[in-house]
């Protein structure tokens, strides 16, 4: 009988993994090239904040006609 390799094989340890992972990255350094260029833009691109938009959202929300007293009163905490 012989036993199927991969339920035989010890896990990789923490040194292992890291050093199969630098030696991965050496032989094909292009696999780098999409993490480096999200992390620049996410750099140096646009500062995207949504604090406008539920601002907005919010005012929306609270200007309704028809908006119950209990909503109205909650309308000073959340603005």
């Amino acid at each position: 009988m012989n036993a199927d390799p991969q339920q035989t094989e010890k896990p990789l340890g923490v040194i292992d993994s890291l050093s199969l992972g630098f030696s991965f990255i050496i032989r094909y350094p292009w696999l780098l090239l999409l993490p480096l260029l999200l992390d620049v833009f996410l750099w140096r691109g646009p500062r995207i904040s949504l604090s406008p938009l539920l601002d907005s959202m919010v005012q929306t929300m609270f200007s309704q006609p028809n908006l119950p007293p209990e909503f109205s009163q909650n309308a000073d905490l959340v603005t």
